[in-house]
């Protein structure tokens, strides 16, 4: 990775995480990072439909590739992640 689309995803983490903080979720211990990058990780935080406001996937749930392909297309950026948890 080039020094640059690392300086890109850091600014990017750090964005999800600051606006996780700003909808009051409690970050010790979770990690906001992009959808297409949570297979395998384990959900901290319940994943709410965008339009509707229902659960779309419930918090200690391990992501799959079709779950985190079915929450980038309801419209989710980023999912909050357990920090060490993971596949």
């Amino acid at each position: 990775m080039s020094k640059n689309a690392e300086l890109d995803a850091l600014v990017t983490y750090g964005r999800y995480n600051e606006h996780a903080r700003r909808c009051g979720i409690d970050m010790e211990d979770k990690h906001a990072i992009p959808v297409f990058q949570a297979v395998g990780r384990i959900l901290a935080v319940d994943v709410i439909h965008p339009e509707y406001s229902t659960l779309a996937v419930e918090v200690g749930t391990r992501l799959t590739k079709r779950m985190c392909f079915d929450i980038q297309a309801a419209g989710c950026d980023y999912v909050i992640v357990e920090w060490n948890r993971h596949k």
